[in-house]
């Protein structure tokens, strides 16, 4: 495999047209969960119309235990 940009296209470009790898149900479920986390991580800890931005440990951590804990019990 020739090194470079030129040749790291081009590998890509040969191997998804012989192997079809956008439509594989494991990438495709990679690059939903990458959306997902990324939603998730830019929501989590907000209330709505706060007007400071939220970059605090422990209220996310008090998120998480009280989106965890109303499924559990």
């Amino acid at each position: 495999m020739p090194l470079g940009i030129f040749g790291t296209f081009n590998f890509m470009i040969v191997f998804q047209a012989e192997h079809n790898i956008l439509m594989h149900p494991f990438h495709m479920l990679g690059v939903a969960g990458v959306f997902g986390d990324s939603l998730f991580s830019a929501m989590h800890g907000y209330r709505f119309g706060q007007e400071e931005e939220t970059y605090n440990i422990v209220a996310a951590h008090g998120y998480f235990g009280r989106l965890i804990f109303q499924y559990a019990s």
